[in-house]
């Protein structure tokens, strides 16, 4: 996976952002949740190559808690989105670094390929 550097101009109404990104409209959409450090969104790319729809959950914490993590099941599934993948928060976040020409599959390889 290349990381990537772009610009765009956004508009932010309410709790939505939307940009457009070369041949691309992304859309993203802020919800609420009783967890107070957490931001849960929604992404949606639409472009004439593919679409692509992810939900994301974003806490300070690197745990949280049993309802937090309940109450985003919750949420996934009332916006149709397949079972959530969850992180262990006692694993160094992709603690596997590999050579660009190498191709050994770590964790965070199958999440980010994953949406």
């Amino acid at each position: 996976m290349n990381a990537g550097r772009f610009s765009s101009n956004f508009t932010l109404e309410g709790n939505f952002m939307k940009a457009v990104v070369e041949d691309s409209n992304h859309t993203v959409t802020f919800w609420q949740t009783s967890c107070s450090d957490c931001r849960l969104l929604t992404v949606e790319v639409r472009s004439s190559a593919s679409n692509s729809e992810g939900i994301y959950l974003f806490s300070r914490r690197r745990q949280l808690k049993h309802a937090e993590i309940s109450e985003f099941k919750s949420q996934a599934e009332c916006l149709n989105f397949p079972a959530v993948v969850e992180m262990n928060p006692e694993e160094e976040l992709c603690s596997v670094v590999r050579p660009r020409n190498e191709t050994l599959r770590t964790e965070c390889d199958i999440l980010l390929k994953k949406y």
